[in-house]
């Protein structure tokens, strides 16, 4: 008996079914043409224009809540209610501020990831956390009026349904 020219001994590589065999083929013929495309967008951006500026910004006061947005990546915008500025930072400090001259009102500490905007609206500051609760500030000191749990993480920031 001759023995088999192949080095391979032992029990048979099993093979995917050529249908199987077929579609992998498939996709990565057209994972690679996808790629190596160099299409043309669309709609090209058209050329910037110069123009004047109409205002100039002029800084009148400026501040840090806790310790900012560090490496969260959260739409965490402030939000103004009359001449009360709230802001609040990506661990749960959340503070108020006179508009007009930067000076703290009141400051909290939640103890609460924020992960969405802040929303001030009738005379309370709403806002959304990473374990999933939507809460109502008080806008005069801060005191939480109220939190609810919702079924996941808040990224937008919460407003209530009867506001305009």
């Amino acid at each position: 008996m001759n023995a088999p020219s192949c080095l391979h001994t032992g029990t048979p590589r099993p093979r995917l079914p050529r249908a199987l065999r077929l579609v992998l083929g498939a996709s990565i013929v057209a994972l690679v043409a996808g790629c190596a495309s160099k299409s043309e967008p669309l709609y090209t951006p058209k050329e910037l224009q110069a123009f004047e500026a109409s205002a100039e910004l002029q800084e009148r006061w400026s501040t840090r809540v806790g310790d900012g947005l560090g490496r969260a990546r959260y739409p965490i915008a402030p939000a103004r209610d009359g001449n009360r500025l709230f802001a609040a930072d990506a661990e749960g400090i959340v503070a108020a501020y006179n508009a007009d001259n930067g000076q703290r009102q009141w400051e909290v500490d939640l103890d609460a990831d924020v992960s969405s905007a802040l929303n001030a609206i009738a005379g309370e500051l709403y806002f959304g956390t990473r374990n999933g609760e939507v809460l109502a500030l008080d806008q005069e000191n801060g005191s939480v009026q109220w939190r609810s749990r919702v079924s996941s993480e808040v990224l937008a920031a919460p407003r209530p349904i009867n506001s305009n």
